[in-house]
């Protein structure tokens, strides 16, 4: 769902529908719950003409075997820092980024003036406020200024940055089960492990609660 919600919001600001195809997009984490779908919905739905991706260097040779040959164009090794990924994409080369870490680091592989940064972690006060009515004023304040701060730093850059929070609804879960059905994206599992496994459930969430670079969606089996 928030891959369907954010392509189309992104699709939307760069032009509407169409306006992704034939383009380059980057998708830090290529493997991770959401970078994983990101990736096979960008060349399999969208038409996108070149996905570049970061992996560490062992999760390399999984990229084709998980999303499929041809899904991902680029695969860069980010642990060797932002200037190698930078030099590796290229700069002023990409015309969008699904950010999914806050990797403002990037922002040089952007094109200036026509680039979009669109971020699925970042947040405005208003929205937290929609979602969450009694928060604290001074939290809604903290927010809005990081939000803010991310929107100027960006802009020094010519670069737009926005942010999406995912509003879950029928209709969108009806296109995602469609294309599963279709095969033109497949799930990513990392791990499952069975309800009635409460250390291997705690080690899972620890797991997860660590971010110690999984592979994937992790699945408790209520089974």
């Amino acid at each position: 769902m928030t891959v369907v919600e954010s392509l189309r919001h992104a699709e939307a600001e760069l032009g509407g529908p169409g306006s992704l195809k034939g383009k380059t997009v980057l998708v830090p984490a290529g493997l991770s719950g959401v970078g994983s779908l990101a990736c096979q919905v960008l060349k399999n739905i969208y038409g996108v003409g070149k996905v570049v991706t970061t992996v560490s260097p062992a999760k390399i040779p999984l990229v084709p075997d998980k999303l499929g040959p041809g899904v991902v164009d680029q695969v860069v090794d980010y642990t060797r820092g932002v200037a190698h990924v930078i030099r590796e994409v290229g700069k002023g080369t990409v015309d969008l980024m699904l950010d999914t870490f806050m990797g403002m680091a990037y922002l040089a592989v952007l094109k200036p003036g026509s680039g979009m940064l669109l971020s699925i972690t970042g947040k405005s006060g208003k929205i937290l406020k929609e979602v969450w009515p009694e928060i604290g004023w001074w939290l809604v304040l903290a927010v809005d200024c990081l939000d803010g701060w991310y929107r100027w730093r960006a802009g020094r850059w010519g670069i737009r940055y926005d942010n999406v929070f995912v509003k879950p609804n029928g209709a969108d879960l009806d296109t995602l089960v469609g294309w599963l059905v279709e095969r033109k994206v497949k799930p990513v599992i990392g791990r499952v492990v069975g309800w009635e496994d409460l250390e291997g459930v705690r080690a899972l969430c620890q797991f997860i609660y660590d971010r110690k670079g999984g592979v994937g969606k992790y699945v408790i089996d209520l089974e």
